[in-house]
């Protein structure tokens, strides 16, 4: 083997290492299972968009209304990713019994590891609430909980 060919292999370890980790947590996620909130997010705003309640007389879309729908879609499959997860977390050792393959009930992924991104991912699905919730609300407490704080169920206004 020459130099160039050893150094190739060297060199595309570390990245080989990371697509194979990165694999296997997004098997970890389950994907199969993030389509259908993802399609009834688009499925929802497009009802929304269309219905006599909207704003807009002209009912334009717009490049902003497709980034809103693609942000609620986006959160929509992260908090089911992170749920996945954490049903695996808490089903360990059901899963190792009825589907011993998963990432966590084979041990490929360790319990520890396995939170750590559960919380990864709701945290990632709290960020689009910076782009959505308007400006008086300044901290990220502030802007994660806007969404509770100011429906109408919630906050006595009907």
């Amino acid at each position: 083997m020459s130099y160039d060919a050893a150094m190739d292999g060297i060199a595309l370890t570390p990245i080989r290492g990371f697509a194979s980790r990165a694999r296997l947590y997004f098997t970890f996620t389950r994907p199969f299972t993030l389509l259908p909130p993802t399609f009834g997010v688009v499925s929802g705003a497009l009802t929304a968009f269309g219905s006599a309640h909207n704003p807009d007389p002209v009912r334009r879309f717009s490049l902003s209304v497709l980034l809103m729908i693609g942000l609620g879609s986006l959160t929509a499959a992260l908090l089911n990713a992170a749920s996945n997860v954490m049903n695996q977390y808490h089903d360990l050792e059901i899963d190792r019994r009825n589907k011993p393959h998963r990432p966590l009930a084979s041990g490929a992924i360790s319990m520890g590891a396995g939170l750590r991104f559960a919380v990864l991912l709701y945290g990632l699905a709290l960020l689009p609430t910076w782009l959505v919730v308007s400006y008086p609300r300044i901290t990220l407490w502030d802007k994660a909980t806007a969404p509770l704080r100011e429906h109408q169920c919630l906050s006595g206004r009907i």
